[in-house]
């Protein structure tokens, strides 16, 4: 099972797949989202977003922004 992970700067999409999990520094604490996940719109702190590809982990920094 997967879901779909867009990460977009104001330059270039960095980021686009399909994913089993994603781990995102918000501004009111870590989070992490799996598939079928409530809809949610939360702004992000600085920190690590952690994509997880079964045995795959990526990592990438980010100093702010939005999800949805």
């Amino acid at each position: 099972m997967s879901i779909k992970v867009d990460i977009v700067t104001p330059e270039k999409m960095l980021y686009s797949g399909d994913v089993e999990m994603v781990t995102l520094p918000g501004t009111n604490g870590q989070m992490g989202i799996l598939r079928g996940h409530a809809p949610l719109l939360s702004t992000l702190d600085i920190g690590e977003i952690i994509i997880h590809l079964g045995n795959d982990v990526r990592y990438v920094a980010v100093g702010g922004g939005v999800i949805e």
